[in-house]
């Protein structure tokens, strides 16, 4: 076991690292969460925090499963339903997203460069 100072220094080490880095990391984060979290935006009604919940939920199902798997040593095929379930999840994200889109758009709408604040949330 280590002790505490090589610890200590080891974690003083990777928040330097860490705060050097704090651009990149920054922009490598966004690139990965912006388009999963316009992914899971429905609609202003349903808030994206319930979808992150939802999504969150059914990823730590897959991880559960994996971790029985491997522990009481059972059949791979137990790992089928939650990774069906994930899809099923996000295919109904998906057409949720795109039916509450479909309906909102106006057939007489036209795209502008202007910005219009609508009082919304995003």
């Amino acid at each position: 076991m280590k002790d505490g100072k090589s610890i200590f220094v080891v974690l003083v080490l990777i928040v330097f690292v860490v705060y050097v880095m704090r651009n990149f990391l920054g922009r490598v984060s966004a690139f990965f969460f912006v388009p999963i979290d316009n992914l899971l935006f429905i609609s202003h009604s349903i808030p994206p925090v319930l979808m992150w919940m939802i999504f969150g939920l059914l990823i730590g199902v897959i991880y559960g499963s994996f971790i029985a798997i491997k522990k009481y040593r059972l059949d791979f095929k137990l790992l089928i339903s939650p990774v069906l379930a994930l899809l099923v999840g996000i295919s109904l994200i998906l057409l949720a997203s795109f039916v509450v889109k479909k309906f909102n758009k106006k057939p007489d709408e036209k795209v502008t460069d202007k910005v219009v604040i609508d009082g919304g949330d995003r």
